[in-house]
């Protein structure tokens, strides 16, 4: 998972800042995780259904890694899916979100989604916690200069 933020990082970093995307998508995104989340693994089929397209990343060893990549055709927005059996499967939404508003912006997104106002969790983070889902977003970058969000969705087994 960390490959995806270094990535997005990366590609800010060096001088192409990424344009904000509109949280309505952002948001979208996040629903398709959560769509594809089970409580016992990712549907990386249902991903693939609502325009998600592999980026076939792999180790130095050429193996496969413990989680798949995906991007969007129009280059806004990735996303990893753990993928094999994994006691606790995740799904990783990562936006460009250009500054603090940017962030607001893709909680507001969020809680109009889910119907409800997001839980303070401290240090930016914001949690939901709708259809046995826990999902959590954290702000990426510094204070002074935020780039995106990372929305994080797990399955909450009851």
């Amino acid at each position: 998972m960390l490959l995806a933020a270094a990535l997005l990082i990366s590609s800010t970093q060096a001088g192409a800042k990424a344009p904000a995307l509109d949280p309505t998508a952002a948001a979208a995104f996040v629903g398709d995780c959560v769509s594809a989340m089970q409580t016992d693994g990712i549907d990386v089929a249902a991903i693939e259904a609502r325009g998600w397209v592999s980026m076939k990343i792999r180790s130095k060893q050429q193996k496969k890694l413990p989680f798949e990549a995906f991007s969007r055709p129009d280059g806004k927005g990735m996303l990893t899916a753990s993928t094999g059996s994994t006691p606790a499967p995740e799904c990783m939404v990562l936006v460009p979100a250009n500054g603090e508003q940017g962030v607001e912006a893709v909680r507001d997104a969020l809680d109009a989604s889910f119907g409800a106002r997001s839980t303070d969790a401290g240090s930016g983070e914001s949690l939901w916690t709708p259809e046995g889902r826990r999902i959590a977003l954290t702000p990426m970058g510094s204070p002074a200069k935020l780039i995106g969000a990372k929305i994080i969705v797990r399955a909450v087994k009851p």
